[in-house]
Formats: structure tokens, sequence, C-alpha cells
């Protein structure tokens, strides 16, 4: 019985262990010129898609939270995922993505549906 119970933890261990984490990613800048409207660029040195999707969910859910976007009301945003860049503020564009938050953001992004983000544009190096 002890042994079945140390294996027991000892599994529930490995799979906490191995859960994955979002990449590291930063927010570089936030444009509201557009009213209820937000876009958003991040860097990130991830160059792996569901990473980058990952990304963009996270931050979609962030664009949410008020204490982040100084309490906006969002209809909707686009979130602009670029690879960091020495010499500009970012670099070349990895992935492009939208989501409504609200039925007033689908005529805005063109999307059928709320609170679904869509990826419009994945660009990795190989």
């Amino acid at each position: 019985m002890k042994r079945f119970t140390i294996l027991l933890l000892s599994l529930i261990l490995l799979v906490a262990c191995s859960e994955d984490e979002t990449a590291e990613y930063e927010i570089i800048e936030k444009d509201n010129s557009r009213e209820n409207v937000l876009s958003v660029r991040v860097v990130t040195e991830s160059q792996d898609e569901e990473e980058l999707k990952e990304i963009a969910s996270e931050v979609s859910e962030e664009i949410r939270d008020t204490s982040t976007f100084d309490g906006l009301n969002m209809f909707a945003a686009y979130i602009r995922i670029h690879e960091p860049s020495d010499t500009e503020k970012f670099g070349s564009l990895k992935l492009d993505s939208k989501i409504a938050y609200r039925d007033e953001g689908l005529a805005i992004t063109g999307l059928d549906e709320t609170e679904t983000i869509e990826v419009t544009k994945v660009n990795l190096e190989e």
C-alpha cells in the first residue's frame, strides 16, 4: 500500500510539473484610438504556432481585465504578435488575430460570433 501511495504521489507530481505555461511575451503597444476597439502589439521569442495562439488567447483575456487596460469597454480587439527587434519597437509579424467581445464588435471585425478569437495570419520562419 505504501508503494502504491508513493507511486500515485509521483504520478500526480509528474503531471503537475508537465503542465504547459504560456511562452513569455511583452505587450509593447496599446492603441485605443478607435472608439471601443483596441489594437495590441505583443513581442515574443516563440516560434511555435500553438504557443503564439495561446499568447493571443491570454492577451484577449487580459484585455477584459479592466485594471490592465484602464477600464476600457471594448467591443473588439486586434492582437498582433511580433518577433522582437534590436533596432525597432517590434520586428516582423508572426501572428495576427481578432476577437469580438460583444455583438457590436461583430460588424467591426467581420466575425460571426463573439468571444472566439480568430487567427487571420501566421507567419513563422522555417
